[in-house]
């Protein structure tokens, strides 16, 4: 397989990587829009000071700039708090966290074992291994089963483990609290049904190599020697390896780092984007209730964007540093 090589070391990479133009749309529009804004403020700040410094300010144009200043300081410190409530409440009372977590979590398990090139690869590896494995092969050499088939299945079976062990014997209805819970605890779950499953690794065989990633499928390999092809699973069977055994426990925990940090890092973004969309939409529909002129409207619009942003997001932190204390 001389083409299949750089395609497998390419898509062997972290699943928490963004690839394609859906990674620009999620993380760097967002990202380059909040950088851009107080850029463009600080420019169109810079040539106004430039223009108006070339005459004379007098003590009562001073005064009502500086009266002007903190109304528009006021205004975006509203738009901010505001801002911040509304997200608070999507957040605990409309469950977003809970339903953005648990989609996010699921997703990133599936895509760390089902890709097709790492099971194809695997599949020949396979080919002339003593005992053979069955359901693999005929005897023809030909393949029963097709990568698709073993990727599509490790991602349901990795789901699936992750719920097992999660609920543990719960109602399926009580996975949304779990996912409800800040990022540190949702980790520390994951980390005790991680724990669950090395107890059962036979049991648990897709569950352990999603957390690890797909670069430590020899590990579950060398402790879980596959014997079986049913229905697209591999079947296997539990080895006395500890070497193996340690490697896979340590690259679990490794992998549930990673998850806490990337999701942590992804929810933080989208919780920023969303501010700054909130506020700016915030703040034009609340220059309409000010009796302003028109060009005054665009400053505290264009103020609600920046500005309230920026206190929203401090308003977030705060409410977190309490709730932090509170538990």
């Amino acid at each position: 397989m001389p083409d299949s090589q750089p395609e497998l070391t390419r898509r062997r990479r972290l699943a928490t990587i963004g690839r394609g133009p859906s990674a620009f749309r999620r993380f760097w529009f967002p990202t380059l829009v909040g950088a851009g804004l107080p850029i463009v403020a600080l420019v169109v700040g810079l040539i106004v000071s430039s223009r108006t410094s070339r005459f004379v300010v007098h003590r009562e144009a001073f005064g009502l700039l500086t009266e002007r200043s903190w109304a528009v300081l006021g205004f975006a410190a509203g738009i901010g708090i505001a801002t911040a409530a509304s997200i608070q409440v999507a957040k605990q009372i409309l469950g977003v966290r809970s339903r953005f977590q648990q989609r996010w979590v699921m997703a990133w398990i599936g895509d760390r074992c089902a890709i097709e090139p790492l099971w194809s690869d695997w599949q020949e590896q396979n080919r002339h291994r003593t005992p053979a494995v069955e359901g693999l092969f005929d005897a023809s050499g030909s393949p029963l089963v097709s990568p698709a088939v073993l990727a599509a299945s490790q991602r349901s079976f990795a789901v699936a483990e992750l719920e097992a062990a999660i609920l543990g014997g719960f109602a399926q209805h009580e996975l949304r609290h779990v996912f409800d819970l800040p990022i540190e605890q949702l980790s520390a779950q994951i980390g005790f049904a991680a724990d669950l499953g090395l107890t059962r690794p036979q049991s648990n065989a897709e569950l352990l190599l999603a957390l690890m990633g797909p670069d430590r499928l020899s590990d579950i390999d060398s402790l879980l020697p596959p014997q079986r092809i049913v229905d697209g699973r591999v079947i296997r069977t539990h080895s006395d390896n500890d070497t193996a055994y340690a490697n896979v426990a340590q690259g679990v925990r490794a992998g549930i780092d990673l998850m806490q940090i990337s999701l942590g890092q992804r929810w933080k973004r989208g919780v920023r984007s969303s501010a700054v969309v909130v506020s700016g939409v915030i703040g034009v529909v609340a220059v309409f209730f000010v009796r302003i002129s028109w060009p005054t409207r665009g400053l505290f619009a264009l103020a609600a964007l920046v500005l309230g942003s920026f206190f929203a997001w401090l308003t977030r932190d705060l409410t977190a540093i309490v709730e932090r204390v509170r538990r």
